[in-house]
């Protein structure tokens, strides 16, 4: 197979001055015009130099095996959940005693902040602990670049935890998860992940994937337990003022992680280094179009969800809400179900009450009756 590489000179000659120290501003205008600079080194009479197919069977490393490996471990993953969701989450939502409707919510909420609380804990360690050094100079994501290089198996186990766990997550958002407003937009997301790690993993573009995780998956922690303290607020037919509070910090402190992690530091050490420093890099580097669209997707998908995100903050400011709630959610639906459950409690608190009240009437009628047959004797 015959690759027609770009020469380095010529690319060179045609990126815009390189700026190392970038801002948010800057990540927009660089990349537009280091987009913009390189499309003349790829394109030859009208046509790309090298095919997408081509290009990719040439680059691209991934056996079948490996492929077997996540699939595999998607389905150990799916049944891990299951059990998680039979022996402990479903007693604890009773022994909680909570509402109908968040003793199916809850569980899920769980198990997701589980499970990214222990990736996120790993990839922390990946890119800030093990000597990489791709957060504070995220250029070193290509310095290393060589066709066919080998994957170090701490990336690998990366890779297969968030590989498998994104493919589970295909059908646990079509059979397990709960229903809501962005759930087409959840399954693109998972799309465009899965692509992500496959397309990353294949090209040896395996470091900057690992900063895309890094950069998102921490704000799943906050978001989840966020929820979790949310659904534990009300339950046996009372509100609890400890979980509302926590709920609401933990949500406050998730907006705020999201605005830092995913629109700033995202941008900025991610698609900053993909869009513009990688040209410079890796001035032959395969790809460039394909992996940063997938990137900007990303980006917008951030930007898509941070829409409800704040539209959860403007209610509460305005007073148009009482409390913090995920506005991808049913509202009515929740509401419908505390009323049913706070009447349920009152009614079974009526009915031991008045149980009560008919034994204390039927003791003193026999305490009578025994006095009245003494006196008789």
């Amino acid at each position: 197979m015959t690759i027609i590489k770009y020469n380095d000179e010529e690319v060179l000659r045609a990126l815009p001055p390189i700026d190392e120290e970038p801002t948010l501003p800057k990540v927009f205008v660089k990349c537009y015009q280091t987009a913009i600079s390189l499309w003349d080194s790829r394109m030859a009479e009208g046509k790309w130099k090298a095919g997408f197919l081509d290009e990719f069977l040439y680059y691209s490393y991934f056996k079948l095996d490996e492929l077997c490996v996540v699939l595999i471990a998607a389905v150990a993953i799916t049944i891990i959940r299951y059990l998680f969701t039979t022996l402990i989450s479903v007693p604890l939502t009773d022994y909680l005693q909570l509402t109908k409707l968040n003793k199916r919510k809850f569980p899920e909420s769980l198990w997701k902040f589980v499970f990214y609380l222990v990736s996120w804990g790993y990839c922390y360690y990946l890119v800030m602990e093990a000597g990489y050094n791709i957060v504070d100079e995220p250029s070193n994501c290509f310095k290393d670049f060589k066709r066919g290089m080998d994957v170090p198996t701490d990336f690998k186990i990366l890779y297969l935890i968030q590989g498998s766990f994104y493919v589970h997550s295909f059908y646990a958002t079509l059979f397990m998860d709960e229903r809501r407003k962005d759930t087409w937009v959840m399954l693109l997301h998972h799309a465009v992940a899965d692509s992500l790690l496959f397309f990353s993993y294949s090209v040896r573009y395996y470091k900057i994937a690992a900063l895309v995780i890094f950069t998102h998956d921490i704000t799943d922690i906050c978001l989840e337990f966020a929820k979790v303290a949310h659904y534990m607020k009300f339950r046996g037919g009372k509100s609890y003022q400890f979980f509302d509070i926590l709920s609401s910090v933990f949500f406050l402190v998730f907006s705020f992680i999201w605005m830092v992690f995913r629109l700033y530091l995202y941008p900025i050490k991610v698609l900053y280094t993909a869009g513009h420093l990688a040209a410079y890099i890796i001035p032959d580097g395969p790809f460039y179009y394909s992996l940063n669209s997938l990137l900007w997707i990303l980006f917008g998908m951030n930007i898509y969800w941070f829409g409800f995100i704040s539209t959860s903050l403007i209610k509460i400011a305005f007073g148009l809400e009482k409390e913090i709630r995920d506005s991808r959610e049913d509202e009515e639906e929740e509401i419908v179900d505390r009323k049913s459950t706070k009447a349920y409690h009152q009614d079974s608190s009526n009915h031991v009450e008045s149980y009560s009240s008919t034994a204390n009437h039927s003791d003193t009628n026999s305490s009578t009756n025994k006095n009245n047959t003494r006196r008789r004797h």
